[in-house]
Order: C-alpha cells, then structure tokens, then sequence
C-alpha cells in the first residue's frame, strides 16, 4: 500500500513538471518568436537570477566559513545568509513571472511588484536581532517556507491561465513525447 502511494504521489509531481515545463518552454517559445518578429526581449530577468545566485552562494560560503569560527560575526554573516536566501528566491520567481505573463503586463507587474514588496519586507524582519532569537525560530521557518511557496502562486496562475492554449497544448504533447523518447533510449 506504500509503494503504491508512492507510485502515486511520483506520477503527481512528474504530471506536475511536466506541465511547469511545458510553461517554461511555452514561454521561450515566445520570447523567440518575438525576437524573429524583430520585437526586443528583455534579459534582465534572467541576469537577476544570476546575480540573485551568486548573491546567495558568496553569503552562505562567507556565513558558513567565517560565521562558525568567530563569536562576533555569527549573528552578522548569519543575517547576510538569510538575505542571500531571500535573494535567490526573490531572484527564481522573478523570470517566470515575467516571461509568464508577457502577453499579460497587469498580471506580470502585480505579480513583480507584489513579490518585490515581500522580499524587501522579509529582509527588514531579518536584519532585526530579536528576529533571531530562539523565540522566532518557529516564525523565521514559517516565514521563509511561506516566502518560497508564494512563488508558486504566479506558476500556477500561468498554468490556469495558458491551460487551453493550444501552443501550450502543443508544447505539452511535444514533451511528454520526448520524455517518453528518453525513457525508452535509456532501456
């Protein structure tokens, strides 16, 4: 019966992925198409991530080098690590939110400018010492793991939003058949 519920829960998250990829591919899709047409395509949202990922990776190196061996700096490197944190998130959910709703520039800055606002909320709680007390360690965990799945909400809007697309659909069939192409070379 656990097997079984497990077979389950992995054919729902790969249904899942399947379909997140198909929007992300949709959305590539469109950026090139626009580019043929001779229309510009920002890249800032994808430099963002980049940045936001080294942001991230040198503030866990600093915290997790530096931090642990001087009892003055844990408190201090320890918030840059929680601010890289929120960083890589921030910068994650900002390109599919911005190519997702590239035909939708009402959604697309709703949904920008309403991340934008929680991420600079979450960093002004984190850089506030009685935030790290053990007191708010529930509320810090509560608060990044409800940070993370905000980020859901724009993706599966544009799941909802493009589900009867039929470039979406489109999309989707081409690859479920390639990941049935792949499956099939690895046997």
């Amino acid at each position: 019966a656990a097997g079984a519920a497990v077979a389950v829960g992995r054919a729902r998250v790969e249904r899942l992925l399947d379909s997140l990829a198909a929007e992300v591919t949709h959305a590539i899709d469109a950026a090139h198409r626009a580019a043929e047409l001779g229309a510009h395509v920002e890249r800032w949202p994808l430099y963002l991530y980049a940045l936001s990922a080294l942001v991230c990776l040198a503030s866990s190196c600093t915290y997790h080098l530096f931090g642990t061996a001087n009892d003055r700096w844990v408190r201090a490197l320890g918030k840059g690590d929680y601010v890289g944190i929120v960083a890589l998130i921030f910068g994650s959910c900002v390109p599919p939110m911005y190519y997702g709703f590239y035909a939708s520039p009402a959604h697309r800055w709703a949904y920008l400018i309403g991340f934008t606002a929680l991420s600079a909320a979450l960093i002004a709680l984190l850089l506030r010492p009685v935030f790290f007390t053990q007191r708010w360690r529930a509320a810090r965990i509560a608060l990044f793991v409800g940070f993370g799945l905000s980020g859901v909400l724009p993706l599966l809007h544009v799941c909802h939003h493009r589900a009867f697309d039929g470039l979406s659909t489109d999309v989707r069939r081409d690859c479920a058949e390639m990941r049935r192409d792949r499956a099939i070379r690895a046997f």
